[in-house]
C-alpha cells in the first residue's frame, strides 16, 4: 500500500491535496482512501460539543486543547500516531493508496516515513491570510513545521488551479520509483 502524509498549517490546502491524490489514483483504477490523524480528537468535539463536523464551525480551540491534553498530560506524543499506524493494518486490506491528510507535528512525519515508508508533502498557503485567531496561530500544531525540513516535497499553494498540476507531478515521480 502506498501511503502519503500531508502536513501544513490550518487552511493551507491539505484536504485539497489529499483529494487530488485520491482522485488521481481512482482515475487509474486504484482504490484510495483519505484518513486523518485528528479523527480521534474530533470524536470528542462531536460527542462533547455536538459539533456536526462542518469545517466552517470547527471548534479549533477545543480541538487544540484536547490534542494537547492527550499528547502532554495523558498519553504521550506518539499515542495518536500509533493508533493511526494500527489503523493502516485495516486499510491495507482494502485500499492501494492511503492518504493521511492532516499532519501537524514533525514526530508524525518522521514516524510515518519510518514505519509506513510514507511520502511526505508539506503544503504552504500562499494565497490568503490565516483565518485563525492570534492565539490559535501560536499553538504548537500551527508552528511546529516552521523550522522543520524533512518533507519529501513542499508545495506552495498559490491558487487552486496550479495546485492540481503540482500534486500530479509529485505522484508521477513517486509512481516511477
Amino acid at each position: 500500500m502506498k501511503v502519503y502524509v500531508i502536513g501544513g498549517k490550518a487552511g493551507s490546502g491539505k484536504s485539497e491535496v489529499a483529494l487530488y491524490i485520491k482522485n488521481y489514483y481512482e482515475a487509474k483504477g486504484k482504490k484510495a482512501c483519505i484518513t486523518e490523524i485528528s479523527k480521534y480528537i474530533k470524536i470528542y468535539a462531536k460527542e462533547l460539543l455536538n459539533w456536526n463536523g462542518d469545517r466552517e464551525t470547527k471548534p479549533r480551540e477545543f480541538l487544540q486543547s484536547v490534542g494537547y491534553i492527550m499528547r502532554h498530560e495523558l498519553f504521550g506524543d506518539d499515542f495518536i500516531i500509533n493508533r493511526t499506524i494500527e489503523d493502516t493494518k485495516v486499510y491495507e486490506r482494502f485500499v492501494d493508496v492511503l492518504i493521511i491528510s492532516d499532519a501537524r507535528l514533525p514526530i508524525e512525519i518522521d514516524t510515518f516515513k519510518e514505519k509506513l515508508n510514507a511520502v511526505s508533502i508539506k503544503v504552504i498557503n500562499n494565497f490568503e491570510e490565516s483565518k485563525l485567531s492570534v492565539e490559535e496561530q501560536k499553538h504548537e500544531t500551527e508552528v511546529a513545521f516552521d523550522n522543520y525540513d524533512n518533507f519529501d516535497y513542499v508545495i506552495k499553494n498559490d491558487d487552486i488551479n496550479s495546485l492540481k498540476s503540482k500534486v500530479e507531478k509529485i505522484i508521477e515521480k513517486e509512481d516511477v520509483k
